[in-house]
């Protein structure tokens, strides 16, 4: 006797009055291409014509349709019932007024084994009185295949609707999941705990179920008093998380999908009439938050979404909640003049164009095949270009694209570049466009773009192009001659041909004209077509194109000559390189190319300098913003945190460097500022602090001055206005020799060791007069500004800074430094000490010189250090109650590692 098959998947029917519906829904599933299923279908005490036509598909397939009667009890009562009699390996539900894909279950089954998945998760498509729309829901696949606990972002992927999923059964009753009976959103309130207790999630990125939202009497589209019924599903849902986990991530997850459900249907009853109802609700909503979640508008999606809208803005203001219910036309008339208002203001800020890590790279792709259209004109025509810029770095440091750019730059010699456009205008595939000022009126770029004409959705916000050119771009810059590596001479040229590119840029509107140099330009570009300072642009840009020049330049590009211009032996014949899985030409001597432009260009810049630059606009990241900008920000945050942690290890080596030669030449230090409150409070660092400051008494400073040179190890160095000839800052800095990532590239116009460093303030014996205190930090500070402006290392611009600015030109840096230490060390009375050196006020910083007695020694991090005995007095005078964290946003890096 032949063994029978095991059924793979039984799929239940709940079915009440729906004798319009169940046919299709019927049709859909005994179509199915599995083999060996299940359709297990429960008549919920229908009083409708629904059994006969039951009977019909019982009769005609026996073998799949399996059909049971019972009293009513609702949706969850004939779903639970329809468990208990399945016997498929895993079980999917399909409401009776739905239908699916004939190929669902298959693809669903399929995934679940493969992947060994307690349940998988499919898109769907939207019936509505419109038409069917196709509802994506999925929207980070690479979240799959995972738990909730390693990834609870995957809650927001899965959504609460029972039908888009199967389930593994033997697990699913294993567990003794139930939906609830009695009441409405029975599927939010079990279907996340489901998720929750599943090994793995897998998913079938396609919509494969039919949802039916057009009839008027389905619960989506009904409002009663069951309606409170949502506060009872976000209960259990809390209650079973909170039982089970201490996960902060997944908690937030959680508390943020609670308010969703809740807003959803405080939404539908503001779009009805009874104002009274919505109301009530309203205040059942903010009680329940505040007594289940009352950290509710401190959730990170919570704060996120709330930047989208106005409307979203004023929700958890009673007051403007109140007026809104009871006005709404009113009201809604107002959000939209200050929406407006709002939206004239931003002019189009970049703040709002938002791109996520995803959508990102789909953008690059895109980019990517706009390159390889013009490598096959270049390649068919003997055209020589090279990738250049950020295009170029990627291609070396990244075999790619940088992760986070969001263009592609090409260069071509001037010959070669005029060739391909003339070329490129008729042999370049129809959808993608030349643009230029040949090809485009009011064109205002020094460079060519290659734009996709194809309608994506991203939309580049900051060109002043019609819509149809404002998707994504490939750049295309010229290489012009110049007769040799002349800065001066180039920067002139430079110049001019800035002016001239402004005043484009000012004519096209690209910039404002609040300037008073800008209204100048705006004038001048008002006796000049735009044909005419076009032909004036690469006049300049070509005056010097011969074959007797011997270096090359991208006047066009954003950055200044002198990091463009190189021997042209530096181009040269194009060696190929490795760019997103395709070879590419790139400058023969690539290396010097980087190097003039960026310096150490191996280096990665601080995660948080890590973002796109272009104005790129993206529907979809933008309306997704809630959900994965929080998470893509807590990334930053979390890579920033472990980048700072790497910089503070290099910084403790150097405070341990220092500890033993203080140690050895019996030389009194302390811990000071941050460091000293980081050892308080924290046991080490500071976690988001990226220096260490420590302070010595005036004699023991100068001793340790004397002695530096002599005593550190050959690793270390110290810094002061003795040995670096414009020392930019007051105080000394031990400097870590090193080579290590960490360089504070903006300082290298004064010297060239610019890695990890501590400071060290000296401790000077000051006035008991405030008044005479402050007066004599009043001279200090002044000549700290001249000192600043002296060495280039403030550049303010009001009129009492340009007057000292000028002072400045009459006087040293060692003269002003000089200055400084003669007024710390004026007075000799022993009784307070100040930190001169400090930017805190000066009377923060004045303590009674008994609190730097004999130190006592305190651990920070894997050792232990001096700090003043009385810390808590000095502690508390700087920084008032220390103890209390700073608020989040408040807790950055301060220095330009």
């Amino acid at each position: 006797m032949q063994k029978e098959s095991k059924i793979k998947v039984s799929i239940i029917v709940p079915v009440y009055n729906v004798e319009d519906y169940i046919e299709k829904c019927l049709d859909s599933l005994i179509n199915q291409t599995l083999d060996n299923y299940e359709v297990i279908v429960v008549n919920d005490g229908s009083p409708d014509n629904s059994q006969r036509i039951i009977d019909d598909y019982v009769l005609k397939f026996p073998s799949i349709v399996k059909s049971f009667v019972k009293e009513n009890g609702g949706l969850s009562d004939a779903r639970n019932f329809g468990v208990n009699h399945a016997t498929g390996e895993y079980i999917g539900f399909v409401d009776s007024d739905d239908f699916v894909r004939e190929d669902m279950f298959e693809l669903m089954y399929n995934k679940g084994i493969s992947e060994k998945s307690d349940v998988v998760v499919c898109d769907y498509y939207s019936l509505e009185h419109s038409g069917i729309k196709e509802k994506r829901i999925i929207k980070n696949i690479d979240d799959f295949n995972n738990s909730i606990e390693s990834v609870p972002s995957l809650l927001f992927e899965c959504k609460s609707y029972a039908c888009t999923k199967i389930y593994r059964r033997e697990w699913f009753i294993k567990n003794n999941f139930v939906f609830p009976v009695g009441q409405w959103y029975e599927d939010s309130a079990i279907i996340y705990n489901i998720l929750f207790l599943a090994n793995k999630v897998s998913c079938v990125n396609e919509c494969l179920y039919f949802y039916r939202t057009d009839r008027v009497d389905s619960i989506t589209n009904t409002v009663n008093k069951k309606i409170y019924d949502i506060f009872k599903s976000a209960k259990s849902i809390l209650d079973f998380y909170r039982s089970r986990t201490n996960d902060s991530n997944i908690l937030e997850v959680v508390e943020r999908l609670c308010q969703v459900h809740i807003f959803i249907r405080l939404r539908a009853l503001v779009r009805g009439n009874d104002k009274m109802e919505t109301l009530n609700f309203y205040n059942t909503m903010m009680n329940f938050f505040d007594e289940n979640i009352p950290n509710w508008k401190e959730n990170k999606y919570y704060k996120s979404s709330k930047k989208r809208s106005l409307y979203l803005k004023i929700r958890p203001n009673r007051f403007l909640m109140y007026l809104y219910i009871l006005f709404p036309k009113k009201v809604k008339k107002l959000l939209r003049k200050l929406l407006k208002f709002r939206k004239k203001k931003s002019k189009k800020s970049k703040s709002g164009n938002y791109i996520s890590n995803e959508r990102l790279r789909e953008l690059q792709l895109i980019e990517l095949e706009i390159l390889k259209e013009v490598d096959k004109i270049c390649k068919e025509n003997n055209i020589t270009y090279y990738l250049g810029e950020g295009t170029l770095l990627g291609a070396v440091r990244h075999n790619g694209f940088i992760p986070w750019d969001d263009d592609l730059d090409i260069l071509m010699p001037r010959n070669d570049y005029e060739r391909f456009i003339d070329l490129a205008v008729n042999q370049l595939n129809t959808k993608y466009r030349v643009l230029n000022d040949k090809t485009y009126e009011n064109y205002y770029l020094p460079f060519t773009k290659i734009v996709s004409l194809i309608k994506y959705d991203f939309l580049n916000t900051v060109v002043k192009f019609d819509d149809e050119y404002c998707g994504p771009f490939i750049d295309i810059f010229p290489l012009d001659c110049v007769p040799e590596i002349n800065y001066k001479k180039v920067e002139s040229d430079y110049l001019k041909i800035r002016k001239i590119r402004d005043i484009l840029l000012l004519k096209v509107k690209y910039f404002n004209t609040k300037s008073l140099k800008r209204k100048w330009l705006n004038f001048l570009g008002k006796f000049y077509t735009n044909r005419e300072l076009e032909e004036k642009l690469y006049k300049e840009m070509t005056k010097y194109n011969s074959s007797n020049a011997k270096c090359m330049v991208n006047f066009a590009s954003s950055y200044h000559p002198k990091k463009q211009i190189v021997k042209k032996e530096v181009y040269g014949k194009p060696k190929y390189l490795k760019f997103e899985n395709n070879m590419f030409p790139v400058p023969s001597d690539y290396d010097t190319l980087l190097k003039t432009i960026y310096g150490d260009y191996m280096v990665m810049p601080p995660v948080k300098k890590r973002k796109s630059k272009h104005g790129f606009y993206d529907r979809i990241s933008v309306e997704n913003s809630w959900r994965t900008k929080p998470l893509e920000e807590e990334q930053i945050e979390k890579e920033s945190l472990e980048e700072v942690r790497n910089l503070q290890l290099y910084e403790l080596e150097i405070l341990k460097e220092v500890d033993r030669v203080c140690r050895e030449n019996d030389i009194k230090y302390y811990l000071g500022e941050g460091t000293l409150l980081g050892a308080v409070r924290h046991g080490g660092f500071i976690p988001w602090d990226d220096d260490v400051d420590i302070v010595m008494p005036r004699d023991d400073f100068e001793r340790f001055l004397s002695i530096c040179a002599e005593k550190l190890d050959a690793n270390y160095k110290l810094q002061f206005y003795h040995n670096v000839k414009k020392y930019w800052v007051q105080s000394p800095k031990i400097r870590m020799l090193k080579d290590t990532e960490f360089k504070q590239k903006s300082l290298l116009k004064y010297t060239d060791d610019v890695g990890p460093y501590i400071d060290i303030f000296p401790l000077d014996y000051s006035s008991v007069s405030l008044s005479k205190l402050d007066k004599q930090y009043k001279y200090i500070r002044l000549y700290r500004r001249i000192l600043f402006l002296k060495t280039g290392f403030s550049k303010k611009k009001k009129l009492i800074y340009k007057l000292l600015k000028f002072y400045s030109y009459f006087i040293s840096v060692e003269t002003i430094h000089k200055k400084i230490y003669k007024m710390s060390t004026k007075y000799k009375n022993k009784t307070y000490y100040t930190n001169f050196g400090s930017y805190y006020n000066v009377r923060k910083e004045t303590f009674p010189v008994k609190m730097f007695d004999e130190p006592i020694y305190m651990k920070f991090e894997d050792s232990y250090f001096p700090v003043p005995s009385n810390y808590d007095y000095v502690l508390t005078n700087i920084y008032g109650n220390y103890m209390e964290l700073p608020p989040k946003e408040k807790q950055k890096a301060k220095h330009s590692f």
